[in-house]
């Protein structure tokens, strides 16, 4: 299910540090305020499962609502419901920014 659930714009799978080429970025550099399109997820079965059940998928817009200091939780709003993920989680998470 967790291949399903991921969107791949190369014939090859990016490394875990490797950024996707469409220019999307990771959701923990995303900026207060900001839209976005959830474009892939760089993780494993479990955190694509786990990321899914809270709605956050391939194709799902997404708003960056706060985040904390020194590598704490980000907020992010995502079908009107907020959510809170880890900084390693969401540096899994790679969006394509859009204006509101």
């Amino acid at each position: 299910m967790g291949e399903a659930l991921r969107r791949r714009t190369r014939s090859e799978p990016p490394r875990k540090d490797e950024p996707p080429d469409d220019g999307a970025i990771p959701l923990n550099e995303m900026r207060r305020g900001q839209h976005g399109i959830v474009q892939e997820i760089h993780g494993g079965e479990v955190l694509t499962r786990r990321l899914s059940s809270m709605g956050i998928r391939p194709g799902s817009r997404i708003t960056k609502i706060s985040t904390m200091l020194l590598g704490g939780p980000i907020v992010v709003s995502i079908n009107r419901r907020h959510v809170a993920l880890g900084a390693g989680m969401a540096g899994k998470v790679f969006v394509t920014l859009i204006q509101s």
